[in-house]
């Protein structure tokens, strides 16, 4: 093995998204910074999705891992003999290709390998209600249901697959198939092949949207599986190529020359972004707005790289391109003063500056909540009662024990002034982005319709500070071809996100979600052994129940010191986000004087 250099299906990965991140993943690991907060979670994240799926093989046996491929290939050989499912198996070819008469061997490992005799059934066909079926054999896109009597699904003899024949099942968190997905199964079929072990079918068992939390985890419900066995065929036609020139990038002294792109976040987000972006101008196209892969081609092919040497009449550049194209030119502000006033017509006193701040994890934690469920756990309101009057602050955070939209809603509802049995609302709701809060508060409704009346009555009076930065009624170069908050704020007011520990919605939600006893309950299977001692008693088990039985350090808990310091950290960003949409409005009325 000295010799041999080898290939990985993550090394496969990361070069169908870049080449020169491939060159630093192989020959300089120590060059590329550490996992970020997110790739953190979603590692942990699909471990524990990873281990849901494993139950619905009861069968199945763990290929014990190793950190020699060799020695794991052996061992998933010998496993094989079993005819059983197997999880992680690990497949090895040593002689994969060759470059420059170095040999290049490919290793991959399956997250679940089928025998092909048994073929893989149990998997319901009305993808409107995926309740237990027994009698389907999967073979597109169905809710997975298990065996009765075994707790497993149904396995099905089929017309002489072979016995070496097997089926591929990779896992994913997501709810449906990414490109990167055909490309990861693609390259687990071709190195079985080299390794002399004969596929099948491929499959992606991938979290069911549909899926409804109903006591314990339900992975037969949770999941769906989609035959992926015909898409990947030209995939795997093309691996051959793609093997040759990931030898020749590995074996060369230096990295390739790979511009920065659109595609640094295509499939995930490259640990080499920052790095790679820091040396382009804020002028590049790259910063236009709205560009496209198309567009960024036919600039390329006029040799025009700086937003200021595009031409107004340039081919496919539509109105706001144009508007930021000449205030690169002229480095200035561009300001509609009448379309700022015609929106600003829209405010009347007082003002409620509102925020939210959701989770969305891909387990459901909460009952009668699906996969990805956008759950609310954080506001912060600013409210001006009449102009030049002082700003007031008010926030909600939740504990992260249980649900926390009763608690949310009893807070807001207060704070807009429904506590006294008020039947009326006077005044406005800024927020930036109307959509998202219009559906948050939407979804609000149909988690506790007795909140209907006065939720209806404050969507009503939204008016959504977005509009005049999306209509370019307002634009600075500094913004740098974007329309967020992150950079509108800047370049109207100079305060910024930038020093501040928590600095966007995603990041706040892993931290708080990471902090919970809502996940940890679950990851650590607290939540599946208390409704499994509530089987077993066969005795009426109600949530308050339920939240006792999970509770490992009660009430009266102490918080630490981390968790203090990621609470804090949470409320400070989210006071910023209401905070600075108060000074956005307070420039935009300065401009039209």
């Amino acid at each position: 093995m000295e010799r041999i250099k080898l290939i990985s299906k993550s090394a496969y990965l990361i070069y169908k998204q870049c080449p020169k991140y491939l060159w630093y993943y192989i020959n300089d690991g120590e060059s590329i910074p550490e996992p970020d907060l997110t790739a953190r979670f979603n590692f942990k994240a699909g471990h524990f999705t990873g281990s849901l799926a494993k139950k619905c093989f009861p069968e199945g046996i763990e290929v014990r891992r190793e950190k020699d491929p060799e020695n794991n290939h052996r061992k998933t050989l010998e496993l094989m003999d079993l005819r059983k499912p197997l999880f992680d198996a690990g497949l090895l070819c040593k002689n994969a290709c060759f470059f420059n008469s170095q040999p290049y061997g490919i290793y991959s490992r399956a997250d679940i390998l089928v025998p092909a005799e048994n073929g893989l059934a149990g998997f319901g066909e009305n993808s409107d209600e995926p309740g237990f079926l027994t009698n389907s054999i999967c073979l597109t896109d169905t809710a997975c249901s298990p065996d009765k009597p075994s707790g497993g699904i149904i396995l099905k003899e089929t017309v002489n697959p072979g016995q070496n024949c097997w089926d591929i099942i990779e896992v994913k968190i997501s709810t449906g198939i990414k490109k990167v997905n055909l490309y990861d199964v693609a390259f687990q079929k071709y190195c079985c092949l080299l390794a002399g072990i004969d596929i099948r079918n491929c499959y992606v068992m991938h979290i069911n949207k549909g899926y409804t939390l109903k006591g314990e985890i339900d992975p037969f419900a949770m999941f769906k599986i989609t035959e992926v066995t015909e898409k990947i065929e030209k995939i795997n036609l093309q691996i051959e190529n793609d093997l040759k020139n990931m030898a020749e990038i590995i074996s060369g002294d230096f990295p390739p020359l790979v511009n920065p792109g659109k595609f640094c976040g295509k499939h995930f987000t490259c640990p080499l972004k920052k790095n790679c972006w820091e040396s382009i101008s804020s002028k590049s196209i790259l910063f236009l707005y709205s560009i496209n892969h198309k567009m960024i081609k036919k600039l390329n092919e006029s040799d025009i790289e700086a937003i200021s040497d595009i031409p107004l009449n340039f081919s496919g550049i539509n109105e706001k391109q144009k508007v930021q194209i000449e205030q690169t030119k002229n480095s200035a502000e561009y300001i509609n003063k009448a379309a700022i006033a015609n929106f600003l017509k829209q405010v009347s006193y007082p003002v409620f500056f509102l925020d939210f701040e959701t989770f969305a994890s891909p387990i459901p934690l909460i009952e009668n909540t699906r996969p990805y469920q956008n759950i609310p756990f954080q506001f912060s309101l600013h409210v001006l009662r009449k102009p030049k009057m002082q700003l007031e602050y008010y926030h909600f955070l939740s504990d992260g024990r249980g649900d926390p939209r009763p608690a949310l809603l009893t807070n807001l509802r207060n704070l807009f002034g429904f506590g006294q049995k008020v039947k009326s609302f006077n005044g406005t709701v800024i927020v930036y982005d109307g959509s998202i809060e219009r559906s948050i508060l939407r979804d609000l409704v149909v988690f506790d319709t007795e909140h209907v009346n006065w939720i209806f009555k404050v969507a009503s009076r939204i008016v959504d500070l977005y509009d005049p930065f999306k209509n370019f009624y307002y634009y600075s170069p500094s913004q740098r071809g974007s329309i967020s908050v992150k950079r509108v704020l800047p370049a109207l007011t100079k305060k910024s996100y930038d020093e501040m520990a928590i600095s966007n919605g995603h990041i706040a939600a892993i931290s708080f979600l990471e902090g919970s006893q809502l996940w940890k309950e679950s990851t650590s299977g607290t939540r599946q052994a208390a409704y499994e001692a509530k089987n077993e008693a066969d005795k009426d088990f109600d949530q308050n129940s339920h939240e006792q039985a999970c509770k490992n350090t009660g009430e009266n808990e102490i918080i630490d010191e981390e968790t203090e310091t990621v609470r804090h950290n949470l409320l400070e960003y989210s006071k910023l986000d209401t905070e600075g949409l108060f000074h956005i409005m307070q420039e935009l009325e300065k401009l039209i004087i």
